[in-house]
């Protein structure tokens, strides 16, 4: 016989929590992994894969943003990829959503999954509008003249006609965020 619930002593218990072994009733029941537990027993308990810290969310954004440039940057050195755009997105979301699990200690969390989406947006657009600072890498390392460089109206233009209204980006957009987020988690 269990007697009654410890937190409302007019309602019959049905169960024991598996962690404190009070009696509880079905309001007080939290289900978990490790069979039924009381409401204070599941408030206290801390699980470790989703505790993500100040510097994993700064790793993760760290390595989310490196893949996202590198991307970029191999987009618009290799512009054959333009062609495959949604298998290399979804390479895209692969790769950064490994990125930012890495980053974050294989944890998982919803902001965790926030700055993997917000990653692959950033990849795309510097994959569908060029990096700005593209043309001055000529002269960074070889000392060569380059091109003017694309000024930040221009860029601003071309991300909202290439991007933001352009419904087959969005389309390629969720996919690469879809890959991404079930890789986190």
């Amino acid at each position: 016989m269990l007697g009654v619930c410890v937190r409302h002593p007019l309602t019959s218990a049905t169960r024991r929590c598996r962690r404190c072994d009070e009696p509880i009733c079905d309001g007080c029941t939290t289900k978990t992994a490790h069979g039924p537990w009381c409401s204070q027993c599941a408030r206290a308990r801390h699980y470790p894969g989703y505790a993500v810290g100040r510097w994993g969310y700064a790793r993760a954004v760290a390595l989310g943003l490196l893949a996202a440039v590198g991307f970029g940057l191999l987009w618009e050195l290799v512009p054959v990829l333009a062609a495959f755009a949604l298998f290399v997105m979804a390479v895209l979301g692969y790769v950064i959503g490994e990125a930012v699990s890495i980053g974050a200690g294989r944890r998982t969390s919803r902001r965790l999954r926030g700055i993997a989406m917000a990653a692959v947006f950033i990849g795309f657009v510097l994959a569908r509008t060029g990096v700005p600072w593209l043309p001055w890498l000529p002269d960074l390392m070889f000392g060569a003249p380059s091109p003017p460089p694309l000024t930040l109206t221009a860029w601003s233009q071309a991300v909202l006609t290439q991007v933001l209204l352009s419904p087959i980006a969005w389309v390629v957009i969720a996919g690469g965020s879809f890959v991404a987020v079930t890789r986190v988690g």
